[in-house]
């Protein structure tokens, strides 16, 4: 599940995270089958998601195309149902929690900084267009996994105390954050900039004032920035 994690951000690895995915799910079955392990579906959210599951299963039968209709229901909603309670059973300790947050952390760090790397330097796009591969990945999703990792390195950057891990992790901040911003993507953005104000709310109000006024400046200040959010871009799109 680590290495399904570590592949998640990378567009065209759906060979390797699919070996990941139901070698993890053999594992599981094995080590239930010969009861090493005590394997669990209580969850705060077992429930809406069985009666998700439900409703989504009566609703195949009325589908208009079916064949694709039932492929989603497996692939879009139990696989992702069946990665959850193989994490929340696995993911039993502070410890564990912790490795797989780096994991999280350092491939989507990679993703990030490499993909600007490849995208402005490499490829030569001008800086006032949108990050993102239209062929690989909608621009849009970016922000998924950007803003979650950055939040989560942001946070481990917080309690760490060993100085070179610090500065990994300033690096993984600022890779991510860029991406996130470089998309452009009003939804990214606005769900970057609630997400920043939440984090620093209970401790350091003085950032929340700053983030509010230095996001404000950019948006005016930027042309591209500005154009995204102007009054008839948003209202034709």
């Amino acid at each position: 599940m680590g290495i399904f994690l570590f592949f998640t951000p990378f567009p065209h690895t759906t060979a390797i995270k699919e070996i990941c995915f139901y070698l993890s799910v053999f594992i599981v079955i094995l080590l239930i089958y010969f009861k090493k392990i005590d394997f669990s579906f209580r969850s705060p959210f077992t429930l809406p998601f069985a009666l998700f599951v439900i409703w989504a299963f009566i609703g195949l039968f009325f589908a208009l195309d079916k064949a694709n209709s039932f492929h989603d229901f497996w692939a879009h909603l139990l696989k992702y149902l069946a990665t959850y309670y193989i994490l929340i059973n696995f993911i039993s300790s502070r410890k564990r929690l912790v490795i797989f947050s780096w994991i999280i952390i350092i491939s989507t760090t990679i993703f990030s900084i490499g993909g600007l790397i490849y995208f402005y330097f490499i490829i030569k796009f001008p800086i006032s267009t949108r990050f993102g591969f239209s062929h690989m990945m909608n621009i849009d999703l970016i922000g998924f996994v950007t803003i979650f990792a950055m939040l989560l390195s942001m946070h481990q950057f917080r309690l760490e105390t060993i100085l070179y891990r610090k500065i990994i992790l300033l690096v993984c901040i600022l890779g991510t954050l860029m991406a996130t911003c470089l998309t452009m993507s009003r939804g990214s953005l606005i769900a970057l900039f609630v997400a920043l104000i939440v984090f620093f709310l209970k401790r350091y109000n003085w950032l929340v004032i700053f983030f509010i006024i230095f996001s404000l400046i950019t948006v005016t200040s930027v042309p591209a920035l500005k154009a995204r959010f102007s009054k008839s871009a948003i209202m034709s799109d």
